[in-house]
């Protein structure tokens, strides 16, 4: 009850220096690699942190392009640099620490498997409903092509919420969406994923002309 009350109210601000932020994760991700109970609720704070920085800097971006004021635009500028910085430093710490928690050896012994369940749960729960990032939804990239079994994962959780008839049409649609990207950019998916999936969306395209064709 004392750590896990402690966790949130002690972590920086978006506006504490990037050094506060980076150590506070890093202080994070060490403290989850030997107190198991706690880790969800750890990368629950630290996953919802890198969507507000995120959110925040598109933001910026958007309010950038429409504002031609000099001297906003100057400020402007300065908290897109922080703020990219802050983005930039959180998740190469976050996708250097998953890249050695999800080895071959990891898989096997359970450990890894269970923090790519967490991740993915997360990607869920909290990056698929939210609007404007660009950024966040690179940890789960990130993570699944460390193995082919976890992409094979990642591309059946994705079908599965896109096809999902308890879903709403909103979020089927974003799924559909990180599907297309992911086969487009993810540079280790193998021939055989890519074609599984091509398949998969062309055969449920061919049902559905069938089944409205006298529509």
């Amino acid at each position: 009850g004392f750590i896990d009350i402690y966790m949130p109210k002690l972590f920086p601000n978006n506006n504490d220096s990037c050094k506060k932020l980076v150590n506070y994760i890093s202080n994070l991700l060490k403290f989850t690699g030997y107190c198991k109970e706690l880790q969800f609720q750890a990368w629950s704070l630290i996953i919802e942190r890198v969507i507000s920085l995120d959110v925040e800097l598109q933001n910026e971006l958007d309010e950038l392009d429409d504002d031609i004021d000099d001297e906003y635009n100057v400020q402007s500028s300065q908290n897109i640099k922080e703020l990219s910085t802050k983005l930039d430093a959180i998740l190469t710490l976050i996708t250097d620490c998953l890249g050695d928690k999800v080895t071959p050896e990891s898989l096997e012994s359970g450990e890894g498997v269970s923090i790519f369940n967490t991740i993915t749960t997360l990607f869920k729960t909290h990056v698929l409903p939210t609007y404007f990032t660009k950024s966040i939804q690179y940890i789960m990239f990130h993570i699944s092509q460390q193995q082919i079994e976890l992409m094979d994962s990642f591309l059946v959780t994705l079908i599965d919420i896109s096809f999902s008839p308890t879903e709403t049409a909103e979020t089927r649609i974003k799924s559909l969406q990180y599907l297309g990207s992911y086969i487009a950019r993810a540079k280790k998916l193998s021939r055989t994923q890519i074609i599984f999936v091509a398949s998969y969306l062309t055969s449920w395209l061919n049902r559905y002309v069938l089944e409205r064709e006298e529509e």
